[in-house]
């Protein structure tokens, strides 16, 4: 797996890490290396966005650890079977309580209901219990 240069692991719960291995074993699998963009990101506006650590109400136990990372976009024609591989490993972890988003456009984010963050082509993951 490659990192970005500027991507932060700071505050990463031991889910989340688990996480983050099992898209590298997906990518591994199609003969790709997948490449973190973002994990922690520093800021109290972060209180539901589970990259960061502050917490709203519903997630307060989860104060203090990072639930969230990005990856960037596998190539095009492998896209839907890594997605789906991810997909399928992580609904049967931790009790189904991991959630993958195919954000590879602003209309897919947009769907997701996370639009108004969409930077640019990426897979999202999160642990959220």
């Amino acid at each position: 797996m490659r990192v970005k240069p500027g991507a932060s692991l700071d505050h990463a719960s031991a889910e989340l890490l688990h996480g983050i291995s099992a898209v590298e074993e997906c990518f591994q699998k199609y003969g790709e290396e997948s490449t973190l963009t973002s994990s922690f990101r520093p800021g109290g506006w972060l209180l539901t966005l589970l990259h960061g650590i502050f917490r709203d109400k519903r997630r307060a136990p989860r104060a203090g650890r990072c639930d969230a990372a990005d990856f960037a976009y596998p190539p095009p024609a492998k896209a839907a079977v890594i997605i789906a591989a991810i997909q399928s490993r992580l609904s049967k972890t931790y009790g189904g309580k991991f959630d993958v988003l195919d954000e590879r456009t602003d209309a897919a984010a947009s769907a997701a209901g996370v639009g108004s963050q969409w930077s640019s082509a990426h897979i999202h993951i999160e642990y959220d219990p």
